[in-house]
């Protein structure tokens, strides 16, 4: 019988064999058939994708603390599984207050719900970066950010307002949500996308904005994307 919260994997040489899951936790519906059209497309079987969201309260450090507190509407109560490793892709999403005069602005929430995933993988002690249970990527001001990536540049300072009609001038029938197919849209673009977020993490630390929320524009997703790739590939 195979054990609960285990995927069998086909090995070339030992035929089928037991493999935790990684979990992907996302807060909306747009990232959610992102990635899972991105999986399918990859033929990756052992990730799952979960939208965490059931409250109407997408805060990135209440969705990371509701994880703690076992309070996942989903499979983290439903099914007994061990993760191999969880990542969570939050946005900043914060436009009433996002910056004053175009300076950064702080933001206490998005700043401990990364801090936090770090105290959650000290607990592990695990030296390696590779090994870290629980990731966190970001999108800042939003995760059209990463969307327009994959068509140009972007350095200068950016609301989510403005990147969502920025992404409309290359796709001008794009719309938040499950209908439309957004991953088949920006594939072919993929590697501009990760080179130019690459880019964006430098200028940062070059200009010595060191903190998710002071850096706006950038998408840390690369690092998930990258990472997903040479662990299933």
């Amino acid at each position: 019988m195979m054990n609960k919260g285990k995927i069998l994997k086909r090995s070339k040489s030992k035929g089928f064999q037991e493999q935790s899951p990684v979990l992907i936790i996302v807060t909306g519906q747009t990232e959610e058939k992102y990635f899972k059209d991105r999986i399918k497309d990859k033929r990756y079987t052992s990730i799952i994708v979960e939208i965490e969201n059931s409250k109407g309260d997408s805060n990135p450090l209440k969705v990371i603390e509701r994880y703690k507190n076992n309070k996942f509407h989903s499979y983290l109560i439903r099914k007994p599984i061990s993760y191999k490793r969880i990542w969570f892709h939050i946005d900043f999403d914060n436009e009433p207050n996002i910056r004053v005069n175009r300076k950064p602005h702080k933001d206490a929430n998005f700043n401990n719900a990364c801090d936090m995933l770090e105290e959650q993988n000290s607990k592990w002690k695990f030296r390696d970066k590779k090994r870290e249970k629980y990731r966190v990527v970001y999108s800042n001001p939003s995760f059209e950010l990463w969307v327009l990536l994959h068509f140009k540049s972007q350095t200068a300072f950016i609301t989510r307002h403005d990147a969502l009609r920025e992404v409309k001038k290359h796709l001008p029938d794009y719309e938040k949500g499950l209908r439309y197919e957004l991953y088949a849209s920006i594939i072919e673009n993929e590697v501009n996308a990760i080179e130019y977020a690459k880019y964006l993490e430098r200028h940062h630390h070059q200009i010595g904005y060191d903190t998710p929320d002071s850096r706006t524009p950038s998408s840390t997703l690369f690092y998930l994307i990258e990472q997903l790739d040479d662990e299933f590939n």
